[in-house]
């Protein structure tokens, strides 16, 4: 979220090159810790919905009730 009004946060943490930053995750691409991912927002209440891959042209012109 929005760190710069946190003094306890150093200047240089704030202007830190976020590029930089992503590449520094070991393993590259690897989940944060502290993120749910999208099938696990709800947990434990409930699985949240698989939605919709836009980037699958069937099924982005189809309904989910189709």
């Amino acid at each position: 979220m929005n760190r710069i009004a946190d003094a306890s946060v150093a200047i240089d943490d704030l202007v830190a090159d976020p590029v930089e930053a992503a590449h520094a995750i070991q393993p590259l691409g690897a989940p944060h810790d502290k993120i749910a991912a999208p099938r696990d927002l709800y947990a434990p209440d409930r699985l949240n919905s698989r939605g919709v891959d836009f980037s699958d042209e069937d099924a982005s012109t189809h309904s989910p009730t189709d």
